[in-house]
This record gives C-alpha cells, structure tokens and sequence, in this order.
C-alpha cells in the first residue's frame, strides 16, 4: 500500500510494509530489478511471526490456483514492492498478502462512509423522529385497507403504502449510518428477543420493495424447528443486517426471489450458533461492486431505493455491524449465478422457550381484556385506540402521558398497557419504573410503543420493567401477534 493510504489499513496489515521494510534492509543500494534474497521461500531467511494467522475461510479465497488472479484484483491495496516481487515469495506469504489486502479494502470503505457521513448523529435524531408521523400515515394506511374499498381507492391506497415503505426506507438507512459512527462493541446490548418473528417481519416487509417494477418481491423461508423463542444478541444490528441482505438479494436477483435458511446449532443448554443463509436467484450485480471496489459514497444514493452503489454501501454497513457482534459476512456467487450471503451468530438462550405454538384462542373473550393506551400524540393514540377496536377489543382507555397512565392504573387493573416511551410530565419509563416498585404490580404486561430503533432504547425498555416493544410504525398484524404472545391464549 503506499504511503498515503496508511492511515485506511487495518491493524494486521502493517506486515506487508513490514516485509516490505525487510527486504529494503537487504537490497543492494541501487535497486536492482530483483530482491538479493538469501531463500526466497523464506523471504529473506526471516519468518513472519508477527502476523495473526488466518482462519481456514480466508486461506480458501485466497487458494493458490488463483494467486495470480488476486494479486491484479488487489494490486491498489498492495505495497508497490509486494506487487513488485509477489512471484518470489512462498506460497504462505503471497497467501497473507492477499488476505491483508484484502481486509484493508474493506477496512477502507468503512473508513469512506464514515468519513464522509460524520452529521449523522443529526440524522440519526432526525429519522428518530420522523418514525412518529410515519407510524400515523402507516397506520391509517393498514386500517383502510381492512375496510371495503373500491378498486380506485385500493389502488390510491397501496400508492400512499409503497411511498411510506420507501420513507421508511430511507429513514431505517439514516439510523444505519448512525450507528456506523460509534463502537459497536462499546455500545453494544444484548437483550432478549425472537428471532423467528423478526426473520419473518423482514420476509413480509420485502413485499412492499418492487414499487418500480410492479412485481412482489418473494421470500421463501427455511427455518429450523428447534430456533428457540426467546435468544440474547444485539437484535438492532441482526434485524438490520438479515433486512439489508435480503433486501440485496431480492433486487439483484432478475427473478426477484431470495430465501433465507437459519440452523439452530446448539453448543449447550445455554450457547448456540444460529446459522443463516441468504440466497438470491440469478443475480445481475457485478462481483466487483458486491465486494466494494472503488465504492463512493453519495448521500443521492441514500434517499434512492437499492441501486448497485448503495447495494455495495449497504454491504460495507453490515458486514461492520456483524464484525460489531463478533460475527463475519461470507460471500460468494456460484456457478449458477446466485448470491449467497453467510453468517454465523453467537447467542444465548432459554431451553424454556423452545417450544412454539400459535395456534388456538385468546384465553376468554376479547372484549373482556382491559388495555390501556399511554400515547402523547393525538394521532398515534387515535390509531392504536382503533385498531385495538378492529381486533375486537372494546374495554380500551387513553393516556396521555405517563402520570395520567400512572394514575389510571392504580384505579383500573388493566391486562397489558401500550406505554410510549418519550412522553411529558412523566416518561414511559418512569411510569412503568412506578408500576413495577411503587404500585408493585408485576402481572400487567406493558409494552413499548417507541420510534427510537436504536439498542440501547429497546434494552432501556426491559431494564425499567417492560415486558416487549413495537418499534413505530405498527399494523393491525403486529399488533395482534404482540398481543396474542402476552395474553393468555387455549
């Protein structure tokens, strides 16, 4: 690598200026040709112990039938004299320059993005709070649509749909960015949650993804039965990374279709590794833009749907988020031309909550269950009051902030309470902080209504003594899954 892109390399790939130092030590002053080399298997007699080794992933992509290959697909991120006498070396050596060079491109685009998106805490707060009007637009969206409509206002109706999903978009890639900012490692909180609903959600949300070509995207599904319901792991990042993936799959696939496999691997009754495979049919993106070749980053890209620059972006942007949680992004394109994304995640889990039925009943009937709604804004309070009707559920109250919530309960003994967290007077976290410790009730099931997407809201949600959360914006269909997991049911 030359002298000016330094400051991009990952840490282990000062070796190769290294190497590169040694040989110098033992060239003849007038830099001839070829390297005065005692052993050439051994550049120079020395051995590089200093190197970490690598894993048998990264000797595979680096095989030696294609050493020449590779050495002209990274020359740019090589030392001109690597690239200059990379045929002496040892078939070990050339094999972990490749892999340096390899690391350093990726470390270099996340170095790109990151430079160049350094107001995105700005963005971060502003697509935070533009989740709010969305989950209005949304929701209203949702509820006509359960309504009789003609065909005309059907139509208009998935128009306003399709436009929101795109917001919504832009607003999930604005949060992205954000949290490129930071040390995922620093930040990062492991909370409990199901991986089955949340592989699920993003299969039903890349339906809404083909505005433009008129056609359904399709994701078929392979789950493995023993998946448990309930897992630890930063769900922020793994929802975000399997969403991007699948999003990449389906739009560079010609056939607009992509499956995702996920491998219950248990190691104890404790630990397991969820294994997951995301495949896309046929796709028409260059290896070369998968990989982040000569990416640029351009915030044009950002509020456009997936185009092959922002697809490389979104890329860089996981495969970060999975080095974050101590993961790796595998990638390739087989022989007959399908995409297939790999990772591995490292998890805790509750034997306990293996077992999955959703099947059956509410436990009683509907109008019998008493909910309160805790929600400062008109619109999202009006919404949720509604659709809880359209579910059948006809004992709902309304508050407007959390001491009126507060005070509510202590005369009503609600089942569960949709509790926004931001709210005046009294936040939602205090107000179930008090439910818990004052009142001293720990049977009514409280959940978050939030438009903070972010990890540390959803683990705050669970510290203060909230039961689950809804990241804004809701449907009539997630709201009766949530409340279907926390009421009691035949």
């Amino acid at each position: 690598m030359h002298d000016h892109e330094d400051s991009l390399a990952p840490p282990n790939y000062t070796m190769t200026r290294r190497r590169s130092q040694q040989l110098n030590e033992d060239m003849s002053s007038d830099e001839g040709d070829s390297p005065h080399v005692a052993n050439p298997g051994k550049r120079n007699g020395r051995k590089t112990h200093e190197a970490p080794q690598p894993t048998q992933a990264e000797k595979d992509a680096v095989d030696a039938t294609n050493h020449k290959e590779l050495k002209e697909k990274y020359k740019k991120r090589m030392s001109s004299r690597d690239y200059k006498y990379f045929d002496t070396y040892s078939e070990e050596d050339r094999r972990r320059i490749l892999i340096e060079a390899k690391l350093s491109l990726q470390h270099a685009n996340v170095d790109k993005i990151k430079i160049k998106t350094t107001g995105m805490e700005f963005l971060g707060i502003v697509s935070h709070e533009l989740r709010t009007p969305l989950n209005g637009l949304i929701g209203v969206i949702d509820l006509m649509q359960a309504d009789e409509m003609s065909d005309d206002q059907r139509l208009y109706c998935k128009t306003l749909e399709q436009s929101c999903t795109h917001l919504l978009s832009v607003v999930s890639r604005m949060q992205d960015l954000a949290a490129l900012q930071y040390d995922g490692a620093a930040l990062r909180n492991n909370i409990p949650f199901d991986i089955v609903a949340t592989i699920t959600g993003v299969a039903e949300s890349m339906q809404h993804m083909s505005c433009h070509t008129g056609r359904g995207t399709q994701v078929a599904l392979d789950l493995d039965p023993d998946l448990p319901l309930s897992v630890n792991g930063d769900v922020t990042k793994i929802q975000q990374v399997i969403s991007n993936l699948v999003g990449i799959a389906t739009t560079s696939s010609s056939a607009k279709y992509a499956s995702l496999k996920a491998t219950f691997d248990p190691k104890n009754d404790k630990e397991a590794k969820i294994h997951i495979e995301i495949k896309g049919k046929k796709t028409q993106t260059p290896t070369a833009l998968l990989e982040g070749f000569d990416l640029e980053f351009s915030f044009e890209d950002l509020f456009q749907p997936l185009t092959f620059n922002n697809m490389s972006q979104s890329i860089v942007i996981c495969r970060e988020f999975l080095v974050q949680i101590g993961s790796k992004l595998e990638m390739n394109i087989e022989d007959d031309e399908t995409l297939v994304f790999c990772f591995a995640l490292d998890v805790t889990y509750d034997r306990k909550a293996v077992a999955r039925d959703y099947e059956g009943e509410l436990e009683g009937a509907r109008e019998t269950v008493k909910i309160l709604v805790a929600e400062d804004n008109k619109v999202s309070r009006l919404i949720a009051k509604t659709m809880l009707s359209k579910l059948g559920f006809t004992d709902v109250d309304d508050a407007e902030n959390g001491k009126e919530a507060v005070d509510a309960f202590a005369k009503k003994n609600y089942d569960v309470i949709l509790m926004d967290c931001d709210m005046p007077v009294m936040t939602g976290y205090e107000a179930c902080e008090h439910i818990r410790t004052v009142i001293k009730n720990d049977t009514v099931k409280i959940v978050a209504l939030t438009a903070n997407s972010t990890n540390d809201a959803k683990c705050r949600c669970i510290k203060s003594g909230m039961n689950d959360w809804f990241c804004k914006p809701i449907t009539l269909k997630t709201l009766k899954e949530m409340l279907y997991k926390w009421l009691p049911h035949a």
